[in-house]
């Protein structure tokens, strides 16, 4: 169950950075595109906010009640 919600928050996060208009360009341009998703999660706010939700996911217990 943790791992799907470390996939979920990567799925979030390339959701959250591809850029204005990404469908226009989808067809033709798709390296760009990825280009374009991956310099934006490569910032170091997103890089140490990644790594604590990612920690926080993992090593912290919730107990349900």
């Amino acid at each position: 169950m943790r791992w799907c919600l470390v996939v979920g928050w990567f799925v979030l996060l390339i959701g959250w950075n591809l850029p204005p208009g990404w469908s226009a360009v989808a067809d033709g341009d798709k390296p760009r595109l990825f280009m374009a998703v991956l310099h934006g999660m490569a910032t170091p706010t997103s890089i140490l906010v990644s790594v604590g939700v990612v920690a926080l996911i993992l090593f912290v217990k919730v107990d349900p009640y």
